[in-house]
Order: C-alpha cells, then structure tokens, then sequence
C-alpha cells in the first residue's frame, strides 16, 4: 500500500499504517475517470464517496501487480 501511495496521484493520498490507500480528488469527474482508467486495467477501486476513492491490497498481489499498477498510476 505504501508504494501505491508514494506513486504521483492525481489527488491527495490520506495517510496510512494498513493495505488501504485513499485518495481525496477535488472534482467529481477526475476521480470517475481514475475508476475508468482502473478498471480498464484490471484494478479495482471503490468510491467512498463523490471525491474519495478506496484502494486496497491484497496479501495474493504480486510484485509485478503492483508494479503494473504504481506504474499505471505514474503515467499520469
């Protein structure tokens, strides 16, 4: 979770000690689009609410999902 969230997000990364990363967006729709972008990819995300989004990792994801995914995120 620490290395998704050290990644260059397009929102603000709420600090945390468990698998559970949040990202606060300042606009509805960049964090619509971040779910898209996701889930074209395979990664799954949910919406806490209209501008936090909730990633959780999993003990199962290797090192290469989660380097896929930091490096999807940094391609923003």
């Amino acid at each position: 979770a620490r290395a998704v969230a050290d990644s260059s997000l397009p929102g603000q990364v709420i600090p945390t000690a468990t698998n559970m990363v949040m990202i606060d967006f300042s606009k509805a729709e960049t964090l619509s689009e971040v779910e898209k972008r996701f889930a074209e990819q395979g990664i799954l995300s949910v919406s806490m609410s209209s501008t936090r989004l909730r990633l959780v990792v999993h003990k199962d994801i290797t090192d290469e999902m989660m380097e896929s995914a930091i490096e999807l995120i940094a391609s923003w």
